[in-house]
């Protein structure tokens, strides 16, 4: 697999993350908890991905120089963030009930 090619399919699988994650988010806020196992189940499947991915790229030497990298890398930190923002919420709600 090329650099282009790894990086192109990070970005897919970072981008189909944040969708889900979003998802998650609307899902808490609407309290539709029936639908959060589907997307937990799909969520972890790109998680996985991901840290695959991930891997490959560390295993490469200067992939952080490429010019992709820049915003790859913050799309991977909004993802993270967004997953953060969900689990607060995700308490919050435990916490109400």
């Amino acid at each position: 697999m090329t650099d282009d090619t790894l990086l192109r399919e990070l970005e897919q699988t970072c981008q189909q993350l944040m969708a889900g994650l979003q998802q998650e988010f609307a899902a808490l806020g609407k309290h539709e908890y029936q639908t959060l196992p589907a997307i937990s189940q799909t969520k972890q499947q790109l998680v996985e991905k991901l840290d695959s991915l991930d891997a490959q790229v560390r295993s490469r030497k200067n992939m952080q120089q490429h010019p992709r990298w820049p915003g790859l890398s913050n799309l991977l930190q909004q993802c993270q963030q967004q997953n953060i923002r969900n689990g607060k919420l995700l308490a919050r709600s435990y916490q109400l009930s």
